[in-house]
């Protein structure tokens, strides 16, 4: 099962992926839709189970409570791991490819996934990331939906972490689970809007863990808003310096955006590491790393893959330097250093 929070339109006739439509909600980007996606391999379709349409998203709701009260019986029951994953996907998402994309997060790392499915692919046109500049307009507007989505994202963080506060669970049973903030590419223009819409207000930090991966915002100045985030003590930033859609994105946004200060987004940057609260982790020279943006699904190195295994599980994965080396001038700083084959489980 995947858990779904969306700001998309409803299709109400239907109840596979296409449940959820490709543009925004049109009664506002902050009304929320809560439902169960369930995979059904026979079929290879979704089935979508509504929790709560076109909600403004209170704890105080009975329907979206009941829920959150299920998951946690069914952690203390076994019947959930209790490895959680706030999952963000990036740029041109469709419903059914960020459920995939979802379920395969849940397979191949062993975890529960809430997936914040936002319409990251509004036109519906482009294929491939290839045709970048051939998808500007939707790429224009795909971050203009980020932007309005922070808005959506701010209310479930405070709604979460108001029931994370008020719930059952003792402080051993939640020092037991772990919940981890795993945000993609464009997903961390989310949120980063939504860091700035929670400045002023009280939600703790109940994510064990942040990953920032491969994003897809300026470089310049990020250390403002990631020194702001109050939802985790613990935030990592992947890098990988030949990021071949992030070297796109770069151009895109220094000629077509007129952003002239933009030569790297924030994941393929290899120098300003300003971001005090941040570890950041560089995989550029990290073996099949090569040009790829997706870290976690398209580099077949067991370093890598268990280094995010790690962070699922609430270690640290620098336990010892090895298999990084830790910069000599900024503590904050890893590289990964393929003189090692692998980290122990």
């Amino acid at each position: 099962m995947i858990i779904v929070i969306s700001n998309r339109l409803i299709n109400d006739n239907r109840n596979d992926e296409n449940f959820l439509g490709e543009i925004l909600n049109p009664q506002g980007a902050d009304k929320i839709t809560i439902a169960k996606a369930f995979y059904q391999e026979n079929q290879k379709s979704w089935l979508i189970e509504p929790v709560s349409k076109n909600d403004n998203l209170t704890a105080e709701n009975p329907s979206i409570k009941q829920l959150f009260l299920e998951i946690i019986k069914g952690i203390e029951n076994n019947t959930f791991s209790r490895k959680w994953v706030f999952y963000i996907p990036g740029f041109n998402q469709s419903s059914r490819h960020a459920l995939d994309s979802s379920r395969r997060l849940s397979v191949q790392y062993d975890v529960n996934v809430i997936l914040f499915s936002w319409p990251s692919n509004p036109q519906g046109n482009s294929n491939s990331l290839k045709d970048f500049f051939e998808a500007e307009s939707e790429y224009r507007e795909a971050l203009s939906i980020a932007k309005s989505s922070a808005i959506t994202l701010a209310k479930v963080f405070t709604t979460l972490s108001q029931w994370i506060e008020d719930s059952s669970l003792d402080n051993l049973s939640r020092q037991r689970i772990k919940f981890t903030l795993l945000s993609h590419s464009l997903g961390n223009y989310v949120v980063e809007n939504t860091t700035l819409n929670l400045v002023s207000s009280k939600v703790a930090d109940f994510f064990d863990s942040i990953i920032l991966h491969q994003a897809d915002v300026d470089n310049p100045k990020h250390e403002q808003w990631i020194n702001k985030i109050k939802l985790s003590k613990n935030i990592y930033i992947t890098v990988n310096r030949h990021d071949f859609i992030l070297t796109i994105s770069g151009a895109f946004h220094k000629f077509r955006l007129n952003n002239l200060n933009v030569n790297n987004r924030l994941g393929n940057n290899t120098k300003d590491f300003t971001a005090q609260k941040a570890i950041y982790i560089d995989f550029t020279k990290g073996g099949q790393v090569q040009k790829a943006h997706d870290l976690l699904f398209d580099v077949s190195n067991p370093i890598v893959i268990n280094f995010i295994k790690q962070i699922f599980k609430g270690n640290s994965p620098f336990i010892s330097n090895r298999p990084f080396k830790q910069s000599d001038t900024q503590p904050n700083v890893y590289r990964l250093d393929q003189d090692f084959k692998s980290l122990e489980e």
